[in-house]
């Protein structure tokens, strides 16, 4: 504030006896209009008004008695009393609802978390941080029991959650050393299979000793050493938080400065359980992607069924730059499963190896022959070693070949990439290709007939007397599901087909295959109306006079 001339620098000291006293009803703050509203009302109320007022509140306001039994309580120093308060509660957390009553997860008799959470503060504030610290766990399994008997409800987690956070601040305040402190926090989220736990990370970071994190590894390796070694072949149960518990036992080696027993550590439990995933995983973070590319390798020859490991073998060589290897990796993704995203995956490292065209023939050629299209069979080793050979690519190991899916829609594929990249012309040769390898039972399903369209709307502008073909196939396809809708459809095809029979110069061949439809299903009325309707005749008069 800028002070004006006059304005003493002090303010003047008053007499002791004028010097007001603090009255604690004054410092009552209103939550709305400020001090003046609810304040004035308390201050102008004497005590037995006041104590009635709050004899009221107390019956009527919910939690305001639990609110001042845990005042009282605090005052008092009876900590028993709120542990007794929070062990209660948390004791009622976790129970069957009866839905047999006709009541839904909406209406049963919840736990009141902000009880809950009230008492806990209470109990921090009282210097019981141990005592949270040991009903930590069941409050956990509490809320995660409750989590599955209410369908993993979004405010209950949140609910959970809140109580939790109380539980992580006493744990600093606990009586527990520095390393029982992360070995608590650590147990707790490998019992959490919902993310409630506050984020462990925050946890970590807030120790930064060596030795405090080795003591921790230490424990935590013990306890990896100890888990039954999985069946093999066999899905062992709780992979999930063995995974976990091996995960975060490695960042604890990490922390406390031993990388070296945490790659000994990878490497043992890999071997031990046949999952390399993780340890590969850690060796491309680590950018060795040398070490990554042996180890993805001997864990496909253990015969694991992890399958992800043959792309994190596609990331390991990609890593060291090697193109040609990585587009003959790609190759083997493409042959397993033909599709325009193994195509696109497959062009993108060949480009990088300045061998994309020897390879874009190889790969369509393999489509057309493969699918059906080569006039001479040769037996299946043969035709497979002379496909891989022509891709002009480097061999790649045994183990990392992929199985030929026999049953891929190699044709269809083919006709998609000509789709994709043109011209008009390839198109027409594809789909006429497909079309001959089809025998005469051949009907249009839907994929077939959506690929048709596509193919008539790419053609129509260069090969617009081809593209009536398909259009004719389609519709004479569509007319056949015999169903009301099915005959708007066709409908709307051939209204495209007007304007193509303009282009050609015969519009009136449109009204003579529409007048051809009228005679060939004259017996399907509803057809025959929307015939009628889209050469525009009055469709309404028309059916007066069937009636």
């Amino acid at each position: 504030m800028k002070r004006t001339k006059g304005t003493p620098t002090r303010p003047k000291a008053r007499s002791k006896k004028a010097r007001p006293t603090k009255d604690p009803k004054a410092e009552v703050r209103s939550r709305g209009k400020g001090p003046s509203t609810l304040g004035r009302f308390l201050n102008g109320l004497d005590p037995d008004d006041l104590k009635a007022l709050l004899i009221r509140a107390l019956a009527e306001v919910p939690g305001l008695v639990d609110w001042f039994e845990q005042r009282r309580a605090l005052e008092a120093g009876e900590e028993g009393l709120l542990v007794e308060r929070v062990r209660a509660l948390v004791g009622n957390m976790a129970s069957e609802p009866d839905w047999d009553d006709g009541r839904s997860c909406w209406d049963v008799d919840r736990t009141d978390y902000d009880a809950l959470e009230r008492s806990l503060e209470a109990l921090l504030e009282a210097g019981g941080a141990d005592a949270i610290l040991d009903l930590g766990k069941d409050l956990l399994a509490g809320g995660v029991e409750e989590m599955e008997l209410y369908h993993h409800d979004d405010v209950l987690w949140m609910d959970v959650q809140r109580c939790l956070g109380v539980v992580w601040r006493a744990l600093p305040k606990s009586t527990l050393g520095e390393t029982e402190q992360l070995l608590y926090a650590i147990d707790m989220s490998l019992q959490d299979d919902y993310g409630i736990v506050p984020d462990l990370e925050q946890t970590f970071r807030r120790q930064r000793k060596k030795r405090v994190w080795s003591e921790v590894a230490d424990r935590l390796v013990a306890r990896v050493g100890a888990l039954p070694v999985p069946e093999p072949g066999g899905k062992a149960s709780g992979e999930g938080k063995r995974s976990r518990l091996l995960d975060v036992t490695v960042d604890a080696l990490d922390l406390a400065g031993r990388a070296g027993d945490a790659d000994a550590l990878r490497e043992r439990e890999s071997r031990r359980t046949g999952s390399y995933r993780d340890w590969v995983r850690r060796l491309l973070a680590e950018e060795r992607p040398e070490e990554a590319e042996r180890r993805a390798l001997e864990g496909l020859a253990a015969e694991t069924p992890d399958t992800g490991l043959h792309d994190l073998l596609r990331q390991a060589v990609a890593a060291q730059g090697d193109w040609k290897r990585l587009a003959a990796l790609r190759a083997e993704v493409f042959r397993a499963g033909p599709g325009l995203e193994s195509y696109a995956d497959l062009l993108a490292a060949a480009g990088k190896a300045r061998v994309k065209r020897a390879v874009r023939e190889a790969a369509l050629l393999f489509l057309e022959e493969e699918g059906g299209g080569s006039p001479k069979k040769k037996p299946a080793k043969a035709q497979k070693s002379e496909s891989r050979e022509r891709w002009g690519l480097p061999p790649v190991s045994e183990l990392a070949r992929l199985p030929e899916n026999e049953r891929a829609p190699r044709l269809g594929v083919r006709l998609e990439i000509a789709l994709a990249e043109g011209p008009a012309a390839e198109v027409l040769r594809c789909f006429e290709h497909m079309q001959v390898q089809k025998d005469d039972r051949y009907r249009f399903g839907y994929r077939a007939r959506d690929q048709a369209l596509a193919v008539a709307r790419a053609v129509a502008k260069t090969h617009p007397e081809e593209a009536l073909v398909v259009y004719d196939s389609v519709v004479d396809a569509t007319i056949a599901v015999a169903k009301p809708d099915a005959y708007v459809e066709a409908a709307g095809y051939l209204e495209v087909m007007r304007p193509l029979f303009k282009r050609l110069g015969r519009p009136e061949a449109w009204a003579a295959r529409i007048a051809d439809l009228r005679t060939e299903h004259k017996r399907r009325w509803r057809l025959v109306e929307v015939l009628d309707g889209l050469a525009g005749k009055p469709v309404v008069a028309r059916r007066r006079r069937r009636r």
